[in-house]
């Protein structure tokens, strides 16, 4: 009986089928997200950022512009800051000063509506000059930057701006004015942007190298999207700071977060007390600075505001730089605020910087300062103005992939169109 061979099935080898990238579920919709929260808010927000970058400098702009302010007297025993104020009152009795403050080498002598400001030669107590830095070009981008045009009595001042939208959510329970309602919205959609950009760059731990990858010669799109990427991600600490930072300045709720989760509270920031009235003579302002000094031995004296000689509730108001001064080279140093009656020096009260914590000593002597970089002078301030530029940059580059893309999606219907057609 014949047997029949059974050929030997053949064996079969199968793929493994590569495995699928896992992605968020949520990342298309980000991605939408963060493409029109750019195009809706974008030129707001591109506008804020970039006039930032003018007011970096603003105090060096002024040095160089007006040099002749600051060519002050070398002298180990300067003038008295109530010197400094008869002085500046009697050459220019307008001015009504009430302020004095001690920065760059000289006496800076404010008026009492913070808009005009007479130098003064701290060795000599001679009247240097004044300027009105809220006025001219660089008045225009600090009402811009800082006010939205709402600050009166700055160039290009819009009253609308000023007007208030009933919102309680700023500082002491006040209402948002419309520009500050506009400042905050910006602040709050660039913390969005820069962290929804980290999320939608992250390439994942094992193709983390990617995410530092610049194609080139692979198209205008790719080479557009990975600078995109990799631009505002070596932004991301300085959007990030600016976001907060500049938020907190609209929002009184972005200090609550802060102390809600580190120890701290935010400082009153109210006058403490009312001078005491009566027929005893003003102490004048050395002994107010003796008696602020006396609180803190190791400070130096910044600022000096006087009180109103028509207002017997009024105070001396003084500034000291206590231990690490973050705004030392800025116009406004100093670190604690203390009220001293006007007619007795042993009555005094901190108003600000009583800084018991570290958290609190970062929140309220570096917010500001950080976000200008005034701790530092203007050649390492340059990192902060070449990163105020990569919004610019973000910009361009955005507009750049869409524009790409709508092209495609164009030619890819005329294409379905004519398929259609000759089919047809």
């Amino acid at each position: 009986m014949a047997t029949t061979e059974v050929a030997p099935r053949p064996q079969v080898v199968r793929r493994r089928r590569p495995r699928p990238r896992r992605s968020w579920a949520f990342r298309p919709l980000l991605r939408r997200l963060h493409k029109w929260a750019s195009l809706v808010v974008g030129v707001l927000l591109l506008v804020i950022v970039v006039s930032g970058v003018v007011v970096l400098f603003a105090p060096d702009l002024d040095q160089v512009t007006k040099p002749e302010l600051y060519r002050a007297t070398p002298t180990a025993h300067p003038v008295s800051f109530e010197t400094a104020l008869a002085a500046v009152n009697r050459v220019h009795p307008d001015f009504e000063a009430t302020t004095v403050v001690r920065n760059r080498g000289i006496y800076d002598v404010w008026d009492k509506d913070f808009l005009r400001h007479a130098a003064v030669d701290p060795g000599t107590g001679h009247v240097l000059g004044t300027r009105n830095p809220t006025g001219g070009v660089i008045g225009f981008f600090l009402n811009l930057h800082e006010c939205m045009l709402s600050c009166e009595g700055y160039t290009a001042y819009v009253p609308l701006m000023a007007e208030h939208t009933g919102i309680p959510w700023g500082f002491d329970g006040e209402q948002l004015t419309v520009a500050g309602l506009l400042l905050s919205l910006a602040g709050l959609v660039l913390l969005f942007m820069a962290l929804s950009g980290l999320v939608l760059w992250w390439p994942g731990v094992k193709r983390f190298a990617r995410g530092f990858v610049l194609r080139r010669g692979r198209g205008r799109y790719k080479r557009d999207y990975d600078l995109h990427k990799l631009a505002g991600f070596a932004a991301l600490p300085f959007l990030l700071m600016w976001a907060i930072t500049g938020t907190n300045f609209e929002l009184r709720a972005v200090g609550d977060v802060w102390y809600g989760l580190l120890p701290g509270s935010a400082p009153a920031e109210a006058p403490p007390f009312a001078s005491r009235a009566g027929d005893k003579p003003d102490i004048g302002s050395a002994r107010a600075e003796r008696a602020a000094l006396a609180a803190f031995p190791d400070g130096r004296v910044t600022s000096v505001t006087f009180p109103d000689a028509k207002d017997p509730k009024a105070y001396y108001d003084v500034w000291l730089s206590h231990g690490v001064d973050p705004s030392r080279t800025g116009e406004w140093p100093g670190t604690v605020e203390l009220a001293v009656d006007r007619k007795d020096p042993q009555r005094t009260a901190i108003i600000y910087g009583d800084n018991t914590t570290l958290p609190q000593k970062i929140w309220e002597n570096w917010t500001y300062t950080t976000h200008y970089g005034q701790y530092v002078g203007w050649i390492p301030r340059s990192i902060w103005l070449l990163f105020g530029l990569v919004p610019l940059l973000l910009t361009v580059t955005g507009i750049s992939m869409m524009l790409v893309k709508r092209r495609m999606r164009r030619a890819r219907k005329l294409q379905r169109a004519a398929e259609a057609a000759a089919g047809g």
